[in-house]
């Protein structure tokens, strides 16, 4: 079993190179998508305080109707820019993109699944492939989760600006104000912003809209993420299982 096992310099090394490795990947990340994350942060923040800065007075029916359309030309141009803002049109270097990160995660899964199939040939140089691999791919993924949760923010925060001005026609109802115009400016933003209708602001490579995307990954995200885990427990439950054993001279 000795022949097996990482040596403590080893170890160490390889503790130091995963360091090293996921700041690389960090860096990496900050350059590539860094800027995208702070104007996605940046824009969630205008949208929720889009409602307060845009408040709809209901002192008289003139200075509602101004309100209210005040809101709505505003809204619609902050969209408008946010729309402006993150539409990247398609390009051939996002499917190189994605391929080179599918390949990194299947050759993952093969030396995962190898090691589950082989379990001699869980060997001090495979075990280091695998770790290193596996803290880059592992890495990288809860990153693009990072930026994924941020874009799915700024559209939530859309859909709550929404709802706030609805909330407020609600609150109206008993004021005796003539509400014609504000039900339109209702009806016309909840079928943009709102679900069923919904048709989302932004997409992840021009392609797939980010509201499609985390509307699917709340009902699959649970037997992919198992998937994906299954083979990773079962490394680190065979690698357990060597260095907590018996020595063997």
């Amino acid at each position: 079993m000795d022949n097996m096992r990482l040596t403590k310099g080893e170890v160490i090394s390889l503790a130091i190179t995963s360091l090293l490795l996921s700041v690389a990947v960090f860096i990496m990340f900050e350059y590539l998508h860094g800027p995208l994350l702070l104007r996605l942060n940046l824009y969630s923040g205008k949208v929720r305080a889009f409602h307060r800065d845009h408040s709809i007075s209901s002192h008289s029916e003139p200075a509602l109707n101004q309100s209210l359309i005040r809101w709505h030309k505003d809204f619609w141009n902050l969209l408008d820019k946010i729309q402006w803002q993150f539409e990247a049109p398609f390009r051939v270097t996002f499917i190189l993109y994605v391929l080179l990160y599918v390949a990194g995660i299947m050759i993952l899964l093969y030396y995962l699944a190898d090691n589950m199939i082989q379990k001699s040939r869980l060997t001090p140089k495979r075990t280091k492939k695998w770790l290193v691999l596996l803290v880059v791919a592992a890495s990288w993924t809860l990153l693009m989760m990072k930026l994924l949760i941020a874009a799915h923010n700024l559209e939530h925060a859309i859909e709550g600006a929404v709802y706030r001005l609805i909330e407020e026609l609600a609150d109206l109802a008993v004021s005796g104000h003539d509400l014609r115009c504000y039900h339109d400016v209702v009806i016309y933003w909840r079928f943009r912003c709102l679900p069923p209708t919904k048709r989302g602001i932004l997409k992840i490579f021009g392609l797939i809209k980010v509201y499609d995307a985390s509307f699917y990954f709340q009902y699959y995200s649970l037997p992919v993420i198992t998937a994906l885990c299954t083979p990773v427990v079962k490394l680190l439950l065979a690698l357990k299982a060597i260095y907590t054993g018996p020595c063997v001279n």
